[in-house]
């Protein structure tokens, strides 16, 4: 009996999910290069531009797109 393959939209998400989040954790370390260069109110705008990034929806995102 041969090993059950993932379904393949199962195995889809799992390959998005992870491009996903190679691509975040490149933009963050970009980001953390950047930031210390900005003046005190570009950093601060910059800052809470990214928290309210990673307080978006799927909900909101689709919205934006769609």
């Amino acid at each position: 009996m041969s090993p059950r393959r993932p379904d393949t939209p199962s195995l889809v998400l799992a390959v998005r999910s992870s491009f996903q989040t190679e691509i975040a954790k490149r933009l963050n370390a970009i980001l953390g290069q950047i930031i210390p260069f900005l003046s005190q109110e570009q950093q601060q705008q910059v800052l809470t531009a990214i928290e309210r990034a990673k307080q978006v929806t799927m909900t909101e995102l689709n919205a934006i797109i769609g």
